[in-house]
């Protein structure tokens, strides 16, 4: 294989993983938010903050790891 085609390829995994730590990043905080407004008795305030955080996450086009394993049958091994 040519150098430059691995280059490529590792840049490509690089940019998914950064995406993906992202993505899990912003489920955290608004899962964080979303238990703290549910301790102060303020879960609508939280079910908000937290689809806010999910809607962000496809906004930005970030990896999120549960999404993708629902295509694992229809995608070759590669994309495992």
């Amino acid at each position: 294989m040519d150098k430059s085609i691995i280059k490529l390829y590792l840049g490509k995994c690089l940019k998914e993983f950064i995406n993906a730590i992202l993505a899990g990043l912003m489920i955290s905080f608004g899962a964080m938010v979303f238990l703290f407004c549910s301790a102060m008795g303020l879960k609508i305030l939280g079910c908000f903050m937290f689809a806010t955080g999910l809607l962000l996450i496809l906004l930005y086009g970030y990896s999120l790891v549960t999404g993708k394993m629902g295509y694992i049958l229809e995608n070759k091994p590669a994309y495992l």
